[in-house]
C-alpha cells in the first residue's frame, strides 16, 4: 500500500502538468481572428474610390428639377421622361380600357357617324354594309325585347319606347387583319348602359363598314366621362 500512494501522487501531477502547459499554450497562440483579418485584408488587392464623397455628398439642384422640389429618387424617376407613359388612359371594370388611339381613322369616322345616329334617333343604315342591313334590324328588335324586362328607354307621347341612348364611350379595339372589333357602351337617360361590339371591315370601296353587331351585356350605371 505505501508504494501505491505515491504512484498515484504522481500520476495526479503528470496529469495537472499537461493540462496546465495546454491552457498556456491556447491562450498565447499569437494567430489571433483579428490578426488573421488584418492579413486578409492586406493581402487583398483593393481598386481605388472613384468618388469617395459622392454618398455623403450634400446635393440640393439638379438640372431639370426646381430647387423647391425635394430630391428623392421618385422626383429623380420623374424627371427622366423616358420612365413615364406617354398615355394614360381609364379602364371601366366589365367593360374595356378607353385606349382608343390604335382604332384606324376611317373606323373611327364611322363609329362616331353610327353612334351619333343612335342617340339622335336617326338612321344608322348607311354605315352598315349593305348584304348587312338585317343586322340593324336585329339589334333594334333585341333592344325592344331588352326593354320590355329592363325599361331601358324613355316612352315617347304615344306610349312607345324611344330607342335612343344619352350617350356613349368606346373601347379599345382588337385588329386582326381586315377586321376591327370595338366595344362600345351605350347609356341611356334612366342609367342603364347596353354594350354592342361592333364588327368593321372593309367594303368593295375599301370604305370601312359594320357587317356585325352583337348585345354582349346591360346594366345600371351613369357616364362619368360625360361624352
Amino acid at each position: 500500500m505505501k508504494k501505491i500512494y505515491p504512484c498515484i501522487l504522481f500520476f495526479v501531477l503528470f496529469l495537472l502538468a499537461a493540462c496546465g502547459n495546454n491552457s498556456v499554450s491556447s491562450v498565447g497562440t499569437p494567430k489571433t481572428l483579428r490578426k488573421q483579418a488584418e492579413s486578409l485584408s492586406d493581402s487583398t488587392p483593393w481598386t481605388e474610390e472613384l468618388d469617395g464623397g459622392l454618398l455623403s455628398r450634400n446635393i440640393r439642384n439638379m438640372d431639370g428639377i426646381h430647387p423647391s422640389v425635394r430630391l428623392t429618387l421618385d422626383s429623380m424617376i420623374l424627371r427622366d421622361r423616358n420612365f413615364l407613359p406617354k398615355n394614360i388612359y381609364p379602364e371601366l371594370d366589365g367593360f374595356s380600357s378607353l385606349d382608343v388611339s390604335s382604332i384606324p381613322v376611317k373606323v373611327k369616322y364611322n363609329l362616331d357617324l353610327f353612334c351619333k345616329a343612335l342617340l339622335n334617333g336617326d338612321s344608322a343604315l348607311p354605315y352598315i354594309k349593305k348584304d348587312c342591313a338585317f343586322q340593324l334590324s336585329l339589334l333594334y328588335a333585341d333592344l325592344k325585347d331588352l326593354n320590355a324586362g329592363l325599361n331601358l328607354f324613355d316612352r315617347a307621347e304615344n306610349d312607345i319606347p324611344e330607342i335612343k341612348f344619352s350617350s356613349y364611350l368606346a373601347g379599345k379595339p382588337f385588329i386582326e387583319n381586315s377586321m376591327v372589333q370595338l366595344p362600345v357602351r351605350f347609356f341611356t337617360s334612366r342609367e342603364k348602359f347596353v354594350d354592342l361590339s361592333l364588327y368593321f371591315s372593309p367594303d368593295e370601296k375599301a370604305d370601312w363598314k359594320i357587317d356585325e353587331v352583337k348585345i354582349t351585356k346591360t346594366g345600371s350605371g351613369k357616364n362619368i366621362y360625360g361624352k
